[in-house]
């Protein structure tokens, strides 16, 4: 898969599975039917699906993805700038998906790695926080390169793992 010369707004395609820009149509879709896991980070930042789907449409220095299979979306995921005093250029990674994920949860880890190699094209930091609890998704972050740290933070009286990777990971 190559990125770079994909078209404006179909980034990559296999079968049924394709990854495109989003809209407003896919975050208004999916905002009804995230994963009970995703409700709840949602929760834990104290956001609404709404809020945390249709925000990054609007960031202009942001990267938004969403996953279809045929043509339901079926996740959203994408990097927002941070601001910093480092001199890097860091973001936040996120990504909210409905059930229907786990059914092609195959075809989109083996994808996923390559997505997550082209953002650190642009990136030399990618971090976020995950609930402790999530279990999967700290596997799937460990097997995408990221470093998820053993101590757990508190984020609004939950504990959740910060976890990271950076060009010299």
């Amino acid at each position: 898969m190559d990125f770079l010369k994909s078209t404006k707004d179909c980034f990559y395609k296999k079968g049924h599975v394709s990854i495109v820009s989003s809209t407003y149509k896919h975050a208004q879709y999916l905002q009804n039917k995230l994963r009970k896991e995703d409700l709840f980070e949602c929760f834990i930042h104290r956001v609404t699906p709404f809020m945390a789907l249709h925000q990054p449409i609007k960031e202009k220095d942001s990267y938004v993805f969403t996953v279809l299979y045929i043509d339901e979306p079926i996740a959203m995921f994408g990097v927002a700038d941070i601001d910093n005093d480092l001199d890097i250029n860091a973001g936040t990674i996120w990504m909210l998906g409905s059930e229907m994920l786990s059914k092609y949860q195959f075809s989109f880890c083996k994808i996923s790695k390559e997505i997550i190699d082209w953002l650190m094209i642009n990136y030399d930091m990618l971090e976020n926080i995950v609930p402790a609890k999530n279990k999967k998704t700290i596997d799937w972050l460990k097997f995408l390169g990221f470093k998820v740290e053993n101590t757990p933070i508190n984020v609004n009286n939950y504990d959740c793992f910060h976890f990271v990777r950076c060009h010299s990971l």
